[in-house]
């Protein structure tokens, strides 16, 4: 039973690193996709400056749950549009943001992990092409599904573990019961006599 223990705990720590690691990778995917998807929508009305349909764009594809922020800039980091999630969790546009730094590189498949306002957050950015470089999106995701999947992934996996020791500990008993019965019964008749 100790092993089935020790191993049920060994077990859910490699669970929930495994499965912590899927959710990341799952949520950087998800998030670059969402920067290319507002791209993709974004370039004609940052093109032609159309602020309403820009703004539009973002308070719609910001709903998406996990979701923090979308920044669409121009070419030289002035913010053309951003939206970001209130203290109630409704997403609003962001007037504070003028400008935003524009990234050196990018890695168009997966966001890169970043601890904005005390929050840790994946970031992905796309760039807006329209036969040149005409603008950046950057969006950000909570990292809060991550950890409460890793949370999940551990607690049934030590649930399981527990289970499994408790089944095992109920043949062992029964099956050793059964077959200790006759000796039981030998050695109460010894000590009788």
């Amino acid at each position: 039973t100790c092993v089935v223990l020790v191993s049920g705990a060994l077990y859910s720590y490699i669970a929930e690193r495994r499965v912590g690691q899927l959710s990341r990778h799952s949520l950087e995917s998800q998030v670059a996709a969402l920067a290319h998807s507002v791209a993709s929508g974004g370039a004609l009305h940052l093109v032609t400056g159309d602020a309403a349909a820009l703004e539009k764009l973002l308070l719609t594809s910001g709903s998406y749950p996990g979701i923090r922020s979308i920044i669409v800039t121009d070419a030289n980091g002035r913010v053309a549009g951003a939206v970001k999630h209130d203290a109630t969790g409704a997403v609003v546009p962001d007037f504070e943001l003028q400008t935003m730094p524009l990234p050196l590189t990018v890695n168009s498949g997966r966001g890169r992990v970043m601890q904005r306002k005390g929050e840790w957050v994946i970031e992905a950015y796309a760039t807006i092409d329209n036969g040149k470089r005409v603008g950046w999106v950057r969006a950000d995701i909570s990292l809060d599904s991550e950890r409460e999947t890793r949370a999940n992934a551990r607690r049934d996996a030590l649930i399981f573990a527990t289970a499994i020791s408790l089944l095992t500990l109920a043949v062992l008993y029964l099956l050793f019961g059964r077959a200790l019965m006759p000796l039981a019964k030998c050695a109460r008749f010894a000590s009788g006599l």
